[in-house]
């Protein structure tokens, strides 16, 4: 359903530069429902403009977290199951 990169690291899936090949047929959220049920919080690390918007409408929030791999910090948005 998707083009993209899916990681896991300890409680989190991060979701980066994910395409629908099916746009507005709900697929992302049944993904990011997918993830959260399973009791992992989703992060997306620098989303495009669409993506952010989506986020924000999905009650993401932005954070900061710094990256190793690059020496910075990255705009991530998150959530994580409601109780």
């Amino acid at each position: 359903r998707f083009d993209g990169y899916l990681w896991k690291i300890g409680q989190v899936v991060y979701v980066s530069l994910v395409v629908s090949k099916q746009p507005n047929q709900g697929h992302l959220s049944a993904l990011f429902d997918a993830i959260l049920r399973r009791g992992y919080a989703v992060r997306v690390p620098t989303p495009l403009p669409r993506m952010e918007a989506i986020l924000r409408e999905k009650g993401f929030k932005e954070n900061k977290e710094w990256w190793e791999e690059i020496g910075e910090d990255v705009t991530v948005w998150e959530k994580q199951l409601s109780a």
